[in-house]
């Protein structure tokens, strides 16, 4: 039996019923998430394509597209605080903050290949960054426009990780999720 492809919807956390969005055939979809003012981020590939990023309304429609070709978002937590700015990687993996007004990204100074985000501070000058394949795991924030780097936390999981942490989340508040 063939698998249905996927399908997004938008379900609301009390009354209603869920939205299905109508965005055409997907083969998968890498990313979802918030804009602070209620757009949606969503990262999906084509059938035999690759995945780009866009920006949807509220209700699903008018997608933009959010980054330029070959940037791609990977983690938790990447729009910053005031919804002006997206983390991303590049074609080469490496990190970049993207202009969410007109899609334009820069190389984040200071950062290590094979780092990844936790998330923006809450007044969105740093990023929470870390390397998962590390255990213990140090998180580091790092300053965006300078690339200052300072030690954060370090986190011990409870049980031994093979392959290290997979995903980290910081809240801009600095809570681990």
């Amino acid at each position: 039996s063939a698998l249905a492809p996927p399908t997004v919807s938008i379900v609301p956390t009390g009354a209603g019923r869920p939205q299905a969005l109508d965005l055409g055939p997907i083969e998968s979809i890498t990313f979802a998430g918030w804009h602070p003012d209620g757009r949606i981020v969503i990262e999906f590939a084509r059938p035999g394509g690759k995945p780009v990023a866009y920006l949807l309304s509220p209700d699903g429609r008018n997608p933009a597209a959010l980054l330029p070709e070959g940037v791609t978002l990977r983690g938790g937590n990447l729009m910053s605080p005031d919804g002006s700015r997206i983390v991303a990687n590049d074609v080469e993996g490496k990190l970049v903050v993207c202009t969410i007004a007109a899609p334009a990204c820069q190389p984040v100074p200071g950062a290590s290949d094979r780092e990844a985000v936790a998330g923006w501070t809450a007044d969105g000058k740093s990023l929470f960054v870390y390397q998962g394949q590390v255990v213990p795991t140090q998180i580091d924030r790092l300053e965006v426009a300078s690339g200052a780097r300072s030690a954060w936390k370090t986190v011990r999981p409870n049980f031994a990780a093979v392959a290290g942490l997979r995903a980290l989340i910081v809240s801009p508040d600095g809570a681990l999720a």
